[in-house]
């Protein structure tokens, strides 16, 4: 623990939730009151509240203590494909994982139509292959080198192609 963390119980914290969820959450301490993010000059830990940010659904959501962060992390963010047994964080990356992964009618209407849909939820964009998916999310969405392993984590979750296994310049071309 560093000097600077010492001094202020708040402060940004990760913790790894598994290698079978293949990303981390990100949670933050805040005060009750007001829900502002800003230093506190506490030694009592039990005034601030527990925040998921995972999900944009989430961000407004605060839990008094660790358990029930935890109890909301299992029930909203370990979503269990019951074929392959696989945890997604979302229930719209579950059902695109069980649409592209596990339903073969899916592999007949790709051929014929614009089936992959962006990993975004709220997004309306429908791509033609996983690949042309993965370029509208780095060029549409902002997802850069820096973020490439966030969105090669989304894709693995999904079952989908990473963005390592293709040339993102061969795609301007088309």
């Amino acid at each position: 623990m560093t000097a600077d963390s010492a001094k202020s119980p708040l402060r940004k914290r990760r913790r790894s939730l598994g290698e079978d969820i293949n990303h981390e959450a990100k949670w933050y301490r805040m005060l009750p009151d007001d829900n502002s993010v800003t230093p506190v000059h506490s030694s009592n830990l039990s005034d601030l509240l527990v925040s998921c940010t995972l999900t944009a659904s989430c961000l407004n959501l605060s839990f008094p203590t660790d358990d029930a962060y935890r109890e909301h992390y299992r029930e909203a963010h370990m979503l269990l494909c019951f074929v392959c047994g696989r945890i997604l964080p979302t229930a719209y990356l579950l059902d695109v994982h069980l649409q592209e992964m596990h339903d073969s009618f899916f592999q007949v209407l790709a051929v014929q139509q614009d089936m992959y849909r962006c990993l975004v939820e709220g997004c309306t964009t429908v791509s033609s292959t996983a690949q042309s998916r993965n370029h509208h999310l780095i060029h549409s969405h902002a997802v850069d080198e820096v973020r490439s392993s966030e969105l090669d984590s989304l894709l693995s979750l999904v079952g989908a192609a990473t963005v390592g296994s293709y040339d993102t310049c061969a795609l301007d071309n088309t």
